[in-house]
């Protein structure tokens, strides 16, 4: 199922309403997840994503055969809050495929972000399949689509998951 919210108004509800109300500290956890993306800083992003995961995910979330979905979902959720800097797109054609999940800035001097969302059958697969994501991203040359909103800063990012773990890397 992908959801997706509809206009400005939902959105402001979705932010004063849900995200606020739900916990003043879960917003600035996202919010500080989502300014280490724009400033490629990888290693707070997978901090903070990780402590997402823990508190908030059940490893029953994770268990089906549906599991990028889930993780493709739940990112895209948090990236959502973007919305009022970013066009966000999911699951768009771009180059030779489909790419997960892009943040185009709405001033193209902003650095634009590009997330392929890939699962682990262990954590010991992590990394290789988080450089996979990234691998995909390049050979398949996802990245077109910022050609055409004339943004030329870019960060590539393959995400891997599995179960309450998650492996970020970037270029």
């Amino acid at each position: 199922c992908l959801l997706k919210i509809p206009n400005r108004e939902i959105l402001a509800v979705y932010k004063s309403e849900i995200i606020r109300n739900i916990s003043p500290r879960g917003e600035r956890r996202l919010e500080y997840m989502l300014q280490a993306m724009l400033q490629g800083n990888t290693s707070l992003f997978q901090d903070i994503l990780r402590s997402i995961l823990v508190g908030y995910v059940s490893y029953y979330d994770t268990s089906t055969d549906k599991r990028e979905a889930f993780y493709h979902g739940l990112v895209l959720g948090c990236i959502v809050l973007l919305e009022d800097s970013y066009l966000i797109e999911s699951n768009r054609e771009s180059g030779f495929g489909r790419f997960d999940i892009a943040c185009i800035p709405r001033d193209v001097n902003d650095i634009g972000v590009l997330l392929e969302i890939k699962t682990s059958d262990s954590v010991e697969s992590l990394e290789k399949d988080a450089l996979y994501g990234l691998e995909q991203i390049e050979a398949l040359h996802y990245d077109a689509i910022f050609l055409k909103y004339n943004v030329k800063h870019i960060y590539k990012y393959g995400i891997a998951f599995y179960k309450k773990f998650v492996w970020i890397v970037k270029s």
